[in-house]
């Protein structure tokens, strides 16, 4: 892969992760909202990293951590689940 298509597919998967960010604030009632967040994060953190932009790589890092943490909890609180 050359560097101009990496550098078009990296800036498609920031674009496509800044759509899944921008939806998240609005759908923060819905149970899998974290999962939009979590797609979102990862999907530009490879611009950030490309850019050697680490404290951003940090704190992508730390909210995937965050929401996966929190979809956890909300699975788990799912009511049709045998205790």
């Amino acid at each position: 892969m050359t560097d101009t298509n990496k550098v078009k597919l990296i800036n498609k998967l920031a674009y496509m992760g800044s759509g899944c960010l921008l939806v998240t604030p609005f759908t923060m009632d819905y149970q899998f909202t974290p999962l939009f967040a979590i797609i979102g994060l990862i999907l530009i953190t490879p611009q950030v990293y490309e850019k050697k932009q680490w404290n951003l790589v940090l704190l992508n890092f730390t909210g995937v951590l965050g929401y996966s943490w929190t979809l956890y909890w909300r699975l788990v609180d799912l009511p049709f689940l045998p205790y």
